[in-house]
């Protein structure tokens, strides 16, 4: 049985797709519910308590505000920087680089957050340069972790953060520690006079992206960056890389409809670059010996992912979450004339971000589906797939437009007849249920219309 799908616009790209059964495969959210569940002859291994390494040494203005069985958090109360402890592995995860990552230190290195903001005529949004505009911070203790209140006078704003470490246990016994960080929504203030579209004391925010650089990875260390595209691409960080002009950012489940109602190519994020619409809230990061799955868990229909190589900046692989609190969309005035548009209330609700840090076996891709997978069973109350075989789904590739100096060539990758070719000897070797997904058969191939 064979269906077509419609065509997909994302990032000013076109695609066009066939696939062969009406079945529809999520990759990572499918190793992550069926990952293989520990046998019970392994259960006192799982249960038995993991090693706990000595405190490492850390910057002056640190000091330990919580703790758990696998966990300490530290803090610096004069900035809200904050270093998590895995006393499992003895790794830090710091919120920001311990050293500077260039000749030059980049005006991101310390940021805590990145916010902008939009003023009374809301058309068009500004960027907090950190190292010229820091907030006031104050910061105190509450249960777990410490709350920060950040206080900008030139954006006529403040509002509050929660730094919390926590711990859960899996069905099969295993330890899930994380870092929760939340922005409640009763904590954000914008206190500037908007009475007036001239008003050179209005502000609004419209994105804060949360720990930019949490677990940041320096140019020259090994490991990658997953991000939710499609099935989950993993992303490796380079050795030799450019000066990067654009990083992956998405929107979690797809841009609002109504509200790029009028954008052509609009991907949800600001300045990025959007391949497949994102099915999961969730993105990793693989550093070394360690990793940690980043998952949104609060205001996820209203967020974006975004991932950055070393050279996109500065010279750190990193990957985060950037909160929506207002759309913007492109409003047609006239016949060819669009004009910028900005929502004027805040979109409500708290925002929260879940950081499960993984070390040993779990430091990977595998490791990152299987904490997505827990979240969804705790707190989700997802239930357990029946014990049967996964579905195969096979990707062929098909075609392709390449730009050349005058023209487009076509460039086929795979043709009818070999795709045909291929099922076939899958059949032959003796897979006889699975999926089959021609990408970019139609005219012009993947960029076809």
């Amino acid at each position: 049985m064979m269906r077509m799908t419609g065509t997909m616009q994302m990032g000013g790209w076109y695609r066009r797709a066939l696939t062969v059964t009406v079945r529809m495969a999520i990759g990572l959210t499918s190793i992550a519910l069926l990952a293989p569940q520990v046998p019970a002859a392994l259960a006192d291994a799982v249960l038995a308590p993991a090693p706990v390494v000595e405190q490492a040494s850390l910057p002056d203005g640190f000091a330990m505000v919580a703790e758990t069985s696998t966990l300490r958090l530290h803090a610096n109360f004069t900035d809200s920087r904050l270093v998590v402890e895995d006393r499992r592995s003895g790794k830090m995860w710091a919120s920001n680089p311990f050293e500077q990552l260039g000749p030059q230190k980049a005006s991101q290195e310390d940021a805590l957050f990145l916010l902008s903001a939009t003023n009374a005529k809301r058309q068009m949004t500004n960027l907090l340069t950190w190292n010229t505009e820091k907030p006031k911070i104050s910061a105190v203790n509450i249960p777990g972790g410490f709350r920060a209140t950040y206080d900008i006078d030139k954006f006529k704003m403040r509002f509050t953060i929660e730094y919390v470490i926590r711990e859960e246990k899996a069905s099969d016994g295993r330890a899930v520690p994380f870092l929760e960080v939340t922005v409640p929504d009763k904590g954000i203030e914008e206190y500037g006079d908007c009475k007036l579209v001239t008003s050179p004391t209005c502000f609004k925010m419209v994105t804060l992206e949360i720990l930019p650089l949490f677990g940041a990875a320096r140019a020259g260390q090994k490991g990658y960056v997953m991000v939710p595209d499609g099935a989950g691409a993993i992303v490796e960080f380079k050795p030799e890389y450019p000066q990067y002009r654009q990083r992956y950012s998405a929107q979690i489940f797809g841009p609002d409809a109504a509200a790029n109602l009028f954008t052509v190519g609009g991907s949800g994020g600001r300045g990025g670059n959007s391949v497949t619409r994102p099915t999961m809230p969730i993105w990793g990061l693989k550093q070394e010996d360690g990793a940690y799955a980043g998952i949104v868990t609060q205001g996820e229909f209203q967020a974006n992912v975004n991932a950055y190589l070393a050279g996109y900046i500065m010279n750190a692989n990193r990957g985060s979450a950037e909160f929506i609190f207002r759309r913007q969309a492109s409003i047609p005035r006239r016949r060819s004339v669009f004009v910028n548009k900005i929502e004027e209330d805040r979109l409500p609700g708290d925002r929260q971000v879940r950081y499960v840090l993984l070390t040993g076996d779990d430091a990977n891709y595998a490791g990152m589906g299987r904490a997505f997978r827990d979240y969804l069973m705790l707190v989700k109350g997802l239930k357990p797939l029946p014990a049967e075989p996964p579905r195969p789904l096979l990707d062929l590739f098909m075609g392709i437009t390449r730009r050349t100096s005058f023209r487009e060539d076509f460039v086929p990758m795979t043709t009818f007849d070999q795709a045909l070719t291929i099922i076939g000897e899958f059949i032959n070797k003796g897979v006889k249920d699975f999926d089959v997904h021609l990408i970019g058969w139609a005219d012009d191939g993947y960029r076809g219309r």
